[in-house]
């Protein structure tokens, strides 16, 4: 299952989707996920993969680790409300 968002920068027609090459080969930790050295960080599109694959929009999404809060941006920009 592939999901097309608005507003996401990086791609030229303004969507994206996450798809099973983004997660064996993900691009690494750039922009907010290198943000600091945490030592948990995972790769965005192994997350953004299983929100995508395991929920509907609007299915809450819980991390109740939370750790950086990536999850979460990956849930909400995926129109999933987020608890944490």
């Amino acid at each position: 299952m592939q999901m097309k968002l608005p507003g996401i920068s990086g791609h030229s027609n303004g969507n994206t989707s996450t798809s099973l090459i983004d997660v064996i080969q993900p691009k690494g930790y750039k922009g907010l996920y290198a943000f600091h050295k945490y030592w948990g960080k995972k790769p965005a599109e192994c997350m953004a993969f299983l929100i995508e694959v395991l929920s509907e929009p609007g299915d809450l999404v819980v991390d109740p680790f939370l750790g950086f809060g990536a999850v979460a941006r990956e849930a909400l920009l995926r129109g999933r409300p987020f608890a944490g």
